[in-house]
């Protein structure tokens, strides 16, 4: 046996390993560059850009736009092909202004948040909710522009957010740091993180979370959504229902051409308040429902929403 083998074995390994080390370092500095180059642009520039990148994913076989169609006549059964294909490159076109405009929301001052806010409808039911002295919860759907509504609040309220850290580690803390930026305070989704949202409800401060996830399996129930059994999260209910502490959907309708930003606020309804936790996921579905049946376009309906996780769950995804 040739003795030289197992040496240039390891020296092929430790090449590879260099290689893909300096790949991956490669591509973490293409990717700041890029956020760097969008959050410089005007708004409307960035947005259009966004535009262009989901009208892409619309016309390519991507993953994005076969999620969408699905989710589409899953949820507009009634509606016909020519609708479906015209909401989802509408929908992807929006998704892809989430995209592009993060970077620039992220690089903004306080100030600069509240003037891209152009009216706020519902501060009655925020001023109701903060006389409770309870706190409150913010509950965001993927509807509209989800990243402004921390970034605002976070300049008017002591705010502790749940996020899921991004996949690239080195981005993780330029991106935490960016989204903290107005005053918002990010905990990541672990428990630690969840600790955290009870301690800031037990200072009678605001929290902010995402209701339309799908959690993990055993940590949530089944409860329709556009009449489809969905894999729902139980946390905003265990969080507010047993002090009956306010809460507020919240979210952000994006003008067009740059122009701005819309927020909305409404409280939940007293049924959402229910000790049954499967009839507070429920009332929480078909409140989101409400909003998105009345704004399908800038729902983000690439997200796998229905995907199998409870047994009793079909497959819709293949």
């Amino acid at each position: 046996m040739d003795e030289t083998e197992p040496r240039n074995t390891h020296a092929t390994r430790l090449v590879e390993h260099r290689s893909q080390h300096y790949l991956l370092r490669a591509r973490e500095a293409l990717f700041k560059l890029l956020l760097r180059m969008l959050a410089l642009l005007p708004l409307s520039v960035n947005q259009c850009i966004g535009s262009c990148i989901g009208l892409c994913l619309h016309l390519l076989p991507t993953k994005s736009a076969h999620v969408t169609r699905i989710n589409l006549s899953l949820c507009f059964p009634n509606q016909g092909n020519r609708w479906q294909r015209q909401m989802s490159r509408l929908s992807l076109m929006e998704s892809g202004k989430i995209l592009t405009e993060a970077p620039y929301l992220w690089r903004c001052m306080p100030e600069q948040i509240q003037r891209l806010v152009t009216s706020v409808n519902g501060q009655d039911i925020l001023d109701s909710a903060l006389s409770e002295n309870k706190g409150v919860v913010f509950i965001t759907p993927h509807l509209g522009c989800w990243e402004i509504t921390s970034l605002y609040l976070g300049t008017k309220l002591p705010l502790t957010c749940l996020y899921r850290p991004s996949r690239v580690k080195a981005l993780d803390d330029p991106i935490r740091t960016s989204r903290q930026s107005t005053g918002a305070r990010l905990v990541p989704a672990t428990a630690s993180g969840l600790r955290s949202m009870l301690d800031a409800l037990r200072k009678r401060q605001c929290i902010g979370l995402l209701p339309d996830q799908a959690p993990r399996y055993g940590a949530g129930v089944l409860a329709p959504f556009f009449s489809l059994a969905a894999y729902t999260m139980v946390l905003v209910s265990r969080f507010a229902v047993k002090n009956r502490i306010p809460v507020i959907l919240i979210w952000a309708h994006r003008l067009p051409a740059g122009r701005g930003y819309q927020i909305e606020m409404q409280a939940m309804p007293n049924e959402f308040y229910s000790r049954d936790i499967t009839t507070s996921a429920a009332v929480l579905n078909t409140t989101i429902e409400t909003l998105v049946r009345a704004h399908p376009e800038q729902y983000t309906w690439s997200y796998k929403r229905f995907r199998k996780i409870a047994p009793e769950q079909p497959e819709y995804y293949r």
